[in-house]
């Protein structure tokens, strides 16, 4: 029987998107496989060909972009603000030359655009990666990067003075939305187990879409969980964009644009699209 393996992201801003297979209203086939992970993990099983269709950081599909295919209607992205990918600061950001600052290492979306944000500033901090299960570091330091429900949770809990939202930086620079992840294939899995995979795109699909007229159930849910307010719940998923509009497509388009003009990629990726045509 041939195995199709999903990569899931545990975090409050893929949950309306697999809200009706997490909650059994959506059944996938039998042959099919959840694997859970952060983002840099999941990035680097979709990579490896250890798992079949994942969430992907943004980033990573422009650094493996001729090894994967787009699902053209799924997103995470926001305008203006997303509120789970913030930067955390003792000082202004504008001075932090050389003051160690720490980014997580479970998302490589943000911390690309964080850096392209200080090139923007002219500054460069000292740069150091933490894992965020294992607490933020207790050193002297000057800035953290979050993401997901860390972020969120963090906002009620934190000593730092000032606090940046990533997708309110770039929208500053480029007056653009931000995609911080797309649902990916693995053009090798979409070659040898196609007819399975495409079962499974139209299931997450029919899933978005109930979890979309879900939110007050999904915010009910993960403010317990999580322990922050309902209200915040719901101002987030209502924050988050799940689709893939053309101003996002745009906005993705540019950051992947200036990314390599900055010399974080080789080369300038192209976007390629799953059809279920092939």
């Amino acid at each position: 029987m041939t195995i199709v393996k999903v990569g899931v992201i545990n975090y409050l801003n893929t949950f309306p998107v697999y809200y009706g297979i997490e909650k059994g209203i959506v059944k996938l086939p039998r042959n099919t496989v959840l694997v859970k992970g952060v983002p840099t993990v999941l990035n680097k099983l979709l990579e490896d060909e250890d798992i079949d269709i994942s969430v992907i950081s943004s980033f990573e599909y422009a650094k493996n972009h001729r090894n994967l295919v787009i699902l053209p209607k799924l997103s995470i992205g926001a305008r203006k603000k997303v509120m789970s990918v913030l930067f955390l600061s003792m000082d202004p950001i504008e001075k932090l030359e050389g003051k160690r600052v720490y980014l997580t290492n479970a998302s490589l979306t943000s911390k690309i655009l964080l850096l392209i944000y200080f090139r923007n500033l002219g500054i460069k901090p000292k740069i150091e990666e933490f894992e965020y299960s294992r607490g933020i570091p207790t050193d002297n330091h000057h800035g953290v990067l979050v993401i997901g429900d860390d972020a969120l949770t963090l906002k009620y809990h934190n000593n730092y003075r000032y606090v940046y939202d990533l997708a309110e930086i770039w929208y500053g620079l480029t007056g653009l939305p931000f995609v911080f992840a797309l649902w990916c294939v693995n053009r090798s899995s979409l070659s040898k187990k196609s007819g399975d995979i495409d079962t499974v795109i139209d299931m997450i699909y029919r899933s978005k879409d109930i979890g979309k007229k879900n939110y007050r159930r999904i915010a009910m849910e993960k403010s317990k969980e999580l322990g922050i307010p309902y209200s915040d719940c719901m101002k987030y998923l209502r924050t988050l964009h799940f689709d893939l509009g053309r101003d996002y497509i745009r906005g993705l388009v540019r950051f992947f644009d200036i990314a390599y003009r900055e010399k974080f990629l080789d080369e300038p990726p192209e976007l390629s699209f799953y059809s279920e045509n092939h």
